[in-house]
């Protein structure tokens, strides 16, 4: 997968990553568990435009491209990490999520 060019990218998605596990250890269901990861990622995206505006008017005429670009972003990297997973199964069936090997 290319990642950013982002030398911290790695450690902050392992600490993201690290809450996740840890509420699997502590008895949440997976598909529970992973709703709310993605659904954090995209409150969180979407908190980021907000931030990232100069007004509402702006943020409006963005949207679609913006939704665009972050659902690609999104699909690149589901794919990339699947592809992976598939790969290894064996060796990643018993492994934590991780986001690069």
């Amino acid at each position: 997968m290319d990642l950013p060019a982002d030398t911290q990218f790695n450690a902050r998605t392992d600490e993201i990553l690290a809450v996740a596990n840890a509420q699997l250890r502590n008895g949440q269901p997976l598909e529970q568990v992973a709703g709310s990861v993605t659904f954090a990622a995209a409150a969180f995206n979407a908190w980021m435009c907000l931030a990232l505006s100069k007004d509402a008017e702006w943020m409006a005429k963005g949207r679609t491209q913006i939704v665009n670009d972050l659902t690609e972003r999104f699909r690149k990297m589901l794919e990339d990490n699947y592809e992976n997973y598939l790969e290894n199964y064996d060796v990643q069936k018993t492994s934590k999520p991780r986001p690069t090997q």
